[in-house]
């Protein structure tokens, strides 16, 4: 009877656990006045807010490389990012602004969320061109 309770108490955990997952993100780059370079940001759609310490991004000029940013923001921390970062929620949509990239003609990208109890939500990956 232990071992059921524990177990179920298991699944439960496991399940409420991903309750919080990215539904959507958008990557926009703006050209900036220097020929080469854009100005990044992502805006991140997620299902709740509750229960989030982190949200990793990482963008890459390959798929499975993050050459061109990796970063965790701390969840609703505005204070403390790199020089060109900034942090802004409203609900549940988040703009992170990621500062000055070099330009390529394709963009490979992953965001996740790192939960209070220390799990991680699955990666929402994309391409951009």
């Amino acid at each position: 009877m232990k071992k059921l309770i524990a177990l179920t108490w298991l699944l439960l955990q496991l399940n409420f656990g991903f309750s919080q997952s990215i539904k959507d993100v958008e990557f926009r780059k703006i050209e900036t006045t220097n020929v080469g370079e854009l100005s990044s940001s992502f805006v991140i759609h997620i299902t709740d807010s509750v229960q989030i310490d982190k949200i990793e991004v990482d963008l890459g000029s390959n798929d499975g490389l993050s050459n061109l940013i990796n970063q965790d923001f701390d969840f609703d921390i505005v204070t403390g990012l790199p020089n060109g970062f900034s942090y802004t929620r409203t609900g549940n949509s988040i703009v992170l602004e990621t500062g000055i990239i070099p330009e390529y003609p394709t963009f490979f990208g992953r965001a996740r969320l790192k939960l209070s109890n220390g799990l991680y939500s699955p990666y929402f990956s994309f391409t951009s061109n």
